[in-house]
């Protein structure tokens, strides 16, 4: 995966933005449309990059059949039929990186995609969590209570209780 930079820091920001917080929902629903963006941007530049990679295989491949070619031409052999021309292009080391690069762009693209709808997802969330709260079905006190149960279940995980036995 050639995710590097500005890419890899908005892509790891971004994810680390799903998680729900009922105790920050109204900064949850300020935030939700600029990260809609920005994932939109991303998923749009990789969609760019893995058609243009896409793109460049025919024209790898025929630049490469044109030196096969010359290859022969200059060797003064007979020229290679169409066939044998096309029976090599998969071995030829700038074919293999086209096909590689594309390959690389296009997983890319998946996992903005991936990204593009667990942020949607979360958005629907946000969405149900305020009709729920519109409704009186989640009110602040069950928030907090859920809160010191999270915290406590987290505690106990770190420093279990010693257990002792009475026989």
């Amino acid at each position: 995966m050639n995710m590097k930079g500005a890419e890899l820091e908005a892509y790891n920001r971004i994810k680390a933005t799903l998680a729900l917080d009922l105790m920050a929902i109204d900064e949850g629903l300020i935030q939700s449309p600029m990260i809609l963006q920005e994932v939109g941007e991303w998923t749009a530049k990789a969609v760019f990059r893995r058609d243009g990679a896409k793109n460049e295989i025919p024209i790898t491949e025929a630049q490469e059949a044109r030196k096969i070619k010359a290859e022969a031409e200059k060797a003064e052999e007979k020229p290679p039929s169409e066939a044998a021309i096309k029976s090599t292009l998969p071995g030829r080391v700038a074919v293999q990186n086209a096909l590689t690069y594309a390959e690389d762009t296009k997983l890319l693209a998946d996992l903005w995609f991936a990204l593009t709808a667990a942020v949607k997802a979360r958005n629907d969330a946000l969405e149900y969590i305020c009709k729920m709260q519109i409704a009186g079905y989640l009110t602040p006190s069950f928030i907090r209570d859920d809160r010191r149960k999270e915290m406590h279940e987290a505690r106990t995980k770190i420093h279990p209780r010693p257990t002792t036995r009475k026989e």
